[in-house]
């Protein structure tokens, strides 16, 4: 807008503040309050709010807030205003869910919780961490009213990009707010819909997967459609029913994720089945650290679950082994007891020894590891902690399918360059999205990831071969494969 730009530095980092012309700063202005927002995934148990909730967003939303050297509160979809030390109880309740007349109304009790506390807030500046349902229902409107300055450093950001200005600004707390932001903006359009738009379309992928009502009618030798269907769904559902511990599942589980990839999922689960019921022991660690690698080899290679019999083989051994020697505590635990934390996981499979031979050689890949904490989670009933911080598993297919249905344009990047940007517009769609989901991954990337894959599976990849549209579910509707010469 047209004015005068006023730099000035309250405490960190400096503010730039966009002003009409011919006004000038007064004592009331340089009040700043910093107000973020709460999120969904909390603590089991009572404690102050400020530690409460917990995501990945939470903390970076958290951390610039205390460094900013400005007073911050929290705006609760539950309670309104909060101070960070005050304590209470979890709650399940999400202000994108409300309805526009109880968001209006949320908007009004927190404008006069802000009022109670600062008689005038004329010249105020309120800097705004949060999602569009709490600033733009309402209180942002309110608060301009009563001549308040509102900013929102992260406005326009996907989660990824959020993510990444919360890292930069814990680091770099010497340049401007308003610099971070506009940088972020500057970057490149990586989605052709909005954010609403994709939401919408992770709703209706994820309803008629879990629901089964996908229509494969026209294509020949494809499974039910469903989640139960999906093959590491199927097969421990069959180990469970022979007798199969919940660890001898989230074993089989953590073994066969590290063969996944650039294999046909199908065969590749059957295969590990029948290992498992003829012979199990290459699915006990302990018991594969006293067998020769010939032996490991040969048991793994007869039903075809490794492809590089040698390579595949050695990593198996080595995954083995550091189970075995009990490495890492995070992996120990969710095997054994069936609980971690998701970053736990991901920071575990990362592990090398002191000459940097990995540990988990196969499961630490940018795809596998994810598939195999989701997989963890549900089929193998484990409770993982922040499990909403997991992005979508991004593979070819994944990949396939998010292009088609125009959500992201990846079509000249590689797959590296590709992966972040997928997961970020995903991010964002399953942020505003009411999904819904299996036990363990409710309303996260992590329903939405099986999902993606089967829709690209047996929906892209048939209209591909046969170079035409061949619809098996609503969202097939806005497929871009042949636009124009259907």
């Amino acid at each position: 807008r047209r004015g005068s730009v006023v730099f000035r530095r309250v405490g960190q980092p400096a503010v730039v503040e966009t002003r009409p012309s011919g006004t000038v700063a007064n004592a009331s202005e340089l009040a700043h309050v910093v107000l973020i927002g709460c999120v969904k995934s909390k603590r089991a148990a009572p404690g102050p709010a400020k530690d409460l909730f917990v995501s990945a967003l939470w903390e970076g939303r958290r951390r610039s807030a205390e460094a900013s050297g400005h007073p911050w509160l929290i705006l609760s979809a539950k309670h309104g205003l909060l101070d960070p030390e005050t304590v209470i109880e979890p709650y399940d309740v999400a202000l994108a869910r409300a309805g526009r007349a109880e968001r209006r109304a949320w908007s009004q009790r927190v404008f006069d919780q802000l009022k109670a506390r600062f008689p005038d807030l004329a010249g105020m500046v309120f800097e705004v961490h949060a999602g569009s349902a709490y600033i733009e229902s309402g209180l942002a409107e309110l608060l301009r009213n009563a001549g308040a300055i509102v900013q929102r450093p992260t406005e326009g950001l996907t989660f990824g990009k959020q993510l990444a200005w919360y890292d930069r600004y814990a680091t770099r707390s010497e340049e401007p707010v308003a610099v971070h932001a506009a940088r972020e903006r500057a970057s490149p359009p990586t989605t052709g819909l909005s954010s609403s738009e994709a939401a919408k379309l992770a709703e209706m992928i994820v309803a008629e997967f879990y629901a089964g009502s996908l229509d494969l009618s026209a294509r020949s030798g494809v499974p039910s459609a469903g989640w139960d269907e999906m093959p590491e769904c199927k097969v421990t559902a069959q180990i469970r029913a022979a007798g199969g511990s919940a660890r001898d599942v989230r074993l089989f589980l953590t073994f066969m994720s590290a063969m996944d990839r650039a294999r046909d999922a199908d065969r590749l689960w059957d295969a590990g089945l029948k290992l498992w019921e003829r012979s199990p022991w290459p699915f006990n660690p302990s018991e594969v650290s006293t067998r020769s690698v010939t032996e490991l080899r040969e048991a793994l290679a007869r039903p075809g679950v490794t492809q590089r019999h040698g390579p595949d083989t050695l990593a198996w051994r080595i995954i083995a082994e550091s189970l075995a020697a009990r490495r890492s505590p995070a992996l120990v635990t969710v095997i054994d007891d069936g609980h971690a934390v998701a970053s736990d996981l991901l920071d575990a499979v990362q592990e090398s020894s002191p000459g940097g031979h990995a540990y988990y050689p196969l499961l630490r890949g940018p795809k596998i590891g994810l598939m195999w904490v989701r997989m963890l989670a549900n089929p193998g009933g484990a409770r993982i902690e922040n499990i909403e911080t997991i992005p979508v598993a991004v593979d070819v297919q994944v990949r396939r399918v998010t292009e088609n249905l125009g959500v992201a344009d990846t079509r000249d990047l590689d797959l590296e360059r590709a992966r972040p940007i997928i997961q970020d517009a995903w991010a964002v769609a399953v942020a505003e999205a009411d999904l819904g989901g299996p036990d363990g991954i409710a309303d996260t990337c992590a329903a939405l990831d099986p999902a993606l894959w089967f829709y690209a599976k047996w929906g892209c990849s048939h209209c591909e071969s046969v170079g035409r549209r061949v619809p098996i579910g609503g969202a097939c509707e806005g497929c871009l494969l042949g636009a124009g010469t259907l």
